[in-house]
C-alpha cells in the first residue's frame, strides 16, 4: 500500500485523524478507521483499539468495507469528523494529472467546447478540455447533471409555476409534479443584461395555504451550485424578484427550492414542498455585436492558442499554459 498512501498525499489527502495533522486541509481529506474495527481504508494507521483489516479502497461514506454494513468514511461535510478522500482525489484529479506537460513536441490543438469529461478520460490533445463534474455531479449526456434534492411530500404544496418576464414576454415552467423532484424538459432562453422579473407561484389543495421558502441557483459547469439568484418567502401568495443573467452559456441548470417555512440548500432533502430543475441557456445582447472574433467573441473556445509558453522552474521541460473554456465561470489559462 505505501505506493498508493504517497500517492494519495500528493493528491491532497492526509491519514487518518488520530494519527494525521488537526489542521489539514479541506478538513474532510482523512482515511478512515472503523470505531468497531471493520477496516480501515488505504490512508489509515491500524485501528488504536486492536488490528482492522486494510482495504484497498479511499475513504467515502458511500461505500462500504467489504463483507461488512460499516461506511468506508464519515460525512463529508463535518468539518471536525469528516473523512471523504474520494471527493478530495475527484477535485484535484486534474490539477493533479497536469502537474506538467512532459512530452517533447507542442501538443496538437482543438476545439474545446463546455462539455463534461470524466475524470479519468479528461486528457486529449489540448491538455484538458471540458470540465470535471463535483460535488457528486454526474456526467451525463455531455452535461453535469447536479446532486439531488427533492421533497418528501407535496400533498401539501408544490410548485405551480415559475415565470420570467421581460420586455413584455414571457416564459413559463407550470409542469404538474407528481412528486417532490421534478424536471422541466422546455430549455428557456435569457439575454446577458436583460432584467428579468421572476414570479414564483404556489399551489395548494382546495382551502388550504402555507408560508412558502423559494431560492432558485444556477449550477457551474461542474454541476455545482454556486450562483444564488433569486431568495423570497415566506408566503402563501406569489411573490416577485428580480434577475440579471451577468454571463453568458451555452447549456446550464437552474434548480427551484420551494419549501415549507425553511430556506433549504441546493443538495437538500426536505419534508414539504417542491424541487423543479430548468435548463436554460443565455446568449449575448446586441450590446455586444454579433460578430466573431474580438475579445468577446468565441475565441475561448480554442484550448491552446492564446496562452503563452512557461519555464518549469524545477526542471528544464518546457510546459505549456493550456487556455479553458469554463462555459458560464469564463476562460482563462492555466501552467
Amino acid at each position: 500500500y505505501q505506493r498508493r498512501v504517497h500517492g494519495g498525499h500528493n493528491a491532497g489527502l492526509d491519514h487518518d485523524r488520530l494519527d494525521g495533522s488537526s489542521s489539514f486541509q479541506p478538513t474532510w481529506a482523512h482515511g478512515w478507521q472503523d470505531p468497531n474495527n471493520l477496516g480501515r481504508d488505504i490512508m489509515s494507521y491500524n485501528c488504536p483499539n486492536g488490528g482492522c483489516t486494510r482495504y484497498n479502497i479511499w475513504s467515502n461514506p458511500n461505500k462500504m468495507f467489504p463483507g461488512t454494513s460499516a461506511p468506508a468514511g464519515y460525512n463529508c461535510n463535518d468539518a471536525n469528523k469528516g473523512a471523504c478522500a474520494y471527493k478530495v482525489l475527484i477535485a484535484n484529479a486534474v490539477t493533479v494529472a497536469n502537474f506538467r506537460y512532459s512530452g517533447g513536441v507542442t501538443p496538437s490543438c482543438t476545439t474545446c467546447g463546455t462539455a463534461c469529461v470524466d475524470v479519468t478520460t479528461s486528457i486529449n490533445n489540448c491538455g484538458v478540455c471540458g470540465v470535471t463534474c463535483l460535488n457528486g455531479a454526474t456526467c451525463v449526456g455531455g452535461m453535469c447533471t447536479p446532486c439531488k434534492s427533492s421533497g418528501s411530500t407535496i400533498a401539501y404544496e408544490r410548485i405551480g409555476q415559475v415565470q420570467f418576464t421581460a420586455a413584455g414576454k414571457s416564459q413559463v415552467s407550470s409542469l404538474v409534479a407528481t412528486s417532490g423532484y421534478s424536471t422541466d424538459s422546455s430549455v428557456f432562453t435569457f439575454t446577458k443584461g436583460v432584467s428579468y422579473t421572476v414570479t414564483l407561484t404556489p399551489t395548494f389543495p382546495a382551502g388550504s395555504a402555507w408560508g412558502e421558502t423559494w431560492r432558485i441557483w444556477i449550477a457551474d459547469p461542474t454541476g455545482v451550485f454556486t450562483t444564488l439568484v433569486v431568495q423570497a418567502g415566506p408566503a402563501s401568495v406569489p411573490v416577485s424578484n428580480t434577475w440579471v443573467p451577468d454571463r453568458t452559456t451555452t447549456a446550464a441548470i437552474m434548480r427551484v427550492t420551494m419549501a415549507y417555512q425553511n430556506f433549504v440548500g441546493p443538495c437538500d432533502t426536505f419534508d414539504y414542498g417542491e424541487v423543479r430543475d430548468l435548463h436554460f441557456v443565455a446568449v449575448a445582447g446586441d450590446v455586444q455585436g454579433g460578430g466573431g472574433g474580438g475579445s468577446g467573441g468565441t475565441g475561448c473556445d480554442t484550448c491552446c492558442p492564446k496562452c503563452p509558453l512557461s519555464s518549469n522552474r524545477t526542471t528544464s521541460r518546457t510546459t505549456y499554459n493550456i487556455e479553458f473554456n469554463l462555459g458560464s465561470l469564463g476562460c482563462g489559462c492555466k501552467n
